[in-house]
């Protein structure tokens, strides 16, 4: 979802790294840098909402929601965020139950 996770999603896998959890986001060396990430992400966001934005398709698996990736506030915000664009013409959020 390389348009879609939030600033704070990486916030909470930097809290979690600093208490020394095993979570995603590592390069084939082993390095963390999901801050990195999501400041990278941040600029391609504003392409969904820009004058002539491409069509954005997204199929969230149910499994995506049953995983406890992050606190129950930072998935909500996530939710929300899904929500808000999905709610844009040139965007189709779709969600595959298992």
């Amino acid at each position: 979802m390389g348009l879609s996770p939030k600033e704070d999603v990486a916030a909470h896998h930097d809290r979690a790294k600093a208490a020394g959890a095993d979570i995603s986001g590592r390069d084939i060396y082993g390095h963390l840098d999901i801050q990195a990430d999501a400041r990278a992400r941040a600029p391609r966001q504003v392409v969904l909402r820009r004058e002539h934005p491409p069509q954005y398709d997204v199929v969230i698996d149910e499994a995506a929601f049953r995983r406890n990736t992050a606190p129950p506030e930072v998935l909500r915000g996530q939710l929300r965020y899904l929500i808000s664009i999905a709610e844009l013409d040139n965007v189709s959020v779709q969600w595959q139950l298992c």
